[in-house]
């Protein structure tokens, strides 16, 4: 098949993961791929990858504007032979509305989250096409009860990571890593492994820290990924300052999964909106225990440890349970470790994927 995956943007989010993986493993498997978007942060189609990228700007509302870039599009798609176009952004699902008025070709479009913006007008500027597909059952409930989704249109696919890419550290590569980010050997490491913006709360974290006694800090080191610009980043750096936790906290920049996930004895998201972290599945396949909000996502995960939103002191003590005996969860890890091979791979997924272009087409 000749495939064209589409979004608004590809960032250095969960969804860009999403679709840079499955289009790498869409080519793998034999298909060819073409990502179309108006950024592209990850850099999809550069270097030694076989998947196609074209940057088109489909952020404008203004009709005008959309009939010019359908028209663009409709180039793309007859030039590439394209069999189905798969949306990942409501955005470009609108474009594709607009499109399907002059021409026609299949579409399916994937919600990466819950609890988007369900009022009427959002309703009416949702279109998922032949077919719409939920990343966790949240997610697919969230198409069907509130955006009003025939639900004979919607599936259910989980995302998958690339387990090829989660080796497990050497002693070398984690006291290098160690050193870089300024971790003691008597520090236990909790990874918060996302972007940094309000819907990740990291907040609760700083807040649950600030909790515990001066001898629980100190044994406590938070690595936070993701990058150190924008106002909730300053407003964060600030608060962790005015409270002096300096010391507790290291922000790395955008970092590789398998680095901080690797030297982490935990991964702790504390999300007020998920719809399948990625990061929980990684952090299964390196068998790191995870401490998490009741989100998108937390029952089809199943082997997560729930913290409470706004709840800094059971945050507090779920931590503290892990610094005090992180054996304890090595059975847990295994389990989440075997269910994450069966269930959450990138080669599984892709293939329910083709499965649902097959059935569209």
């Amino acid at each position: 098949m000749n495939i064209l995956l589409f979004s608004r943007i590809v960032a250095k989010s969960g969804v860009g993961n999403h679709m840079k993986q499955l289009s790498e493993e869409l080519v793998r498997q034999g298909h060819y791929v073409i990502v179309v978007s108006s950024t592209n942060d990850l850099q999809i189609g550069r270097g030694t990858s076989q998947v196609d990228f074209v940057e088109l700007d489909v952020t404008s509302l203004n009709p005008i504007v959309i009939l010019k870039q359908v028209r663009e599009l409709h180039k793309i798609i007859l030039d590439r032979k394209i069999d189905i176009v798969h949306c990942h952004h409501r955005m470009a699902a609108l474009y594709m509305k607009v499109y399907r008025i002059f021409y026609r070709i299949p579409m399916v479009y994937t919600l990466h989250l819950a609890n988007v913006p369900a009022d009427v007008l959002h309703r009416s500027m949702t279109f998922v096409g032949d077919k719409a597909i939920g990343v966790s059952t949240e997610v697919s409930n969230f198409l069907v009860e509130k955006l009003r989704v025939n639900k004979s249109k919607v599936v259910t696919i989980f995302n998958g990571v690339d387990e090829k890419q989660l080796l497990p550290l050497s002693v070398e590569e984690k006291e290098s890593l160690r050193e870089r980010w300024n971790v003691k050997p008597s520090n236990i490491v909790f990874a918060m492994h996302s972007r940094i913006d309000e819907v990740k709360n990291h907040a609760l974290v700083v807040e649950a820290v600030r909790m515990m006694s001066k001898e629980e800090r100190e044994k406590v080191k938070i690595i936070c990924s993701g990058s150190q610009t924008g106002s909730y980043y300053e407003k964060i750096a600030k608060i962790i300052d005015e409270y002096g936790l300096n010391e507790s906290f290291v922000f790395t920049g955008w970092a590789n999964t398998r680095d901080i996930l690797g030297i982490s004895d935990a991964l702790i998201l504390t999300s007020t909106n998920e719809g399948f972290p990625l990061s929980v599945v990684e952090a299964f396949l390196l068998k790191v225990p995870v401490l998490r909000t009741r989100t998108g996502g937390f029952d089809d995960q199943r082997y997560c440890f729930e913290l409470m939103l706004n709840n800094p002191q059971q945050v507090k003590e779920e931590m503290l349970k892990i610094v005090k005996d992180k054996a304890d969860y090595r059975e847990h890890v295994e389990k989440a470790y075997e269910y994450a091979w069966n269930n959450f791979t990138v080669e599984k997924m892709t293939g329910k994927t083709v499965t649902i272009y097959q059935e569209v087409i």
